[in-house]
């Protein structure tokens, strides 16, 4: 009986992981959108950076919710939009649940560096002006 217990403990270690790393990934995202927020010229920045990611926290998340009522929400499609969306939650130790938040951290990664461009862009455009204005 212990012996299955440890089994079952190190195939859901990988999934553990990834779920960590899925929730770092989601954080470091909202991060960045705030970033690139106050990196902008907007009038009252954190109003829009907590407005902005509020709905993008919370509306995805609802509508697949809505999307999916009643469907398999044990495909590995669906378990990829779910962490992608940073609700990255499953308990089991089936290969498919460990793909599927692999493929979600993933998407999350290229949507993170997309975003780190933008932010990088940004910086570079602010730090131009701030260098004519010296002059």
């Amino acid at each position: 009986m212990l012996a299955d217990f440890d089994l079952v403990q190190r195939l859901q270690l990988p999934s553990i992981l990834l779920v960590m790393l899925s929730i770092a990934t989601n954080t470091l995202i909202y991060a960045t959108v705030v970033q690139i927020i106050f990196s902008m010229r907007l009038r009252a920045p954190l109003i829009w950076a907590a407005g902005i990611v509020a709905t993008v926290a919370v509306v995805p998340p609802t509508i697949l919710a809505i999307l999916t009522n009643g469907a398999d929400s044990r495909g590995s499609s669906m378990i990829a939009a779910w962490t992608f969306l940073g609700l990255p939650f499953w308990e089991s130790s089936d290969v498919g649940v460990s793909a599927g938040i692999f493929v979600g951290w993933l998407m999350q990664t290229v949507v993170l560096l997309l975003l780190l461009t933008r932010l990088a862009r940004n910086l570079k455009r602010l730090s131009v002006k701030a260098m004519a204005a010296s002059q």
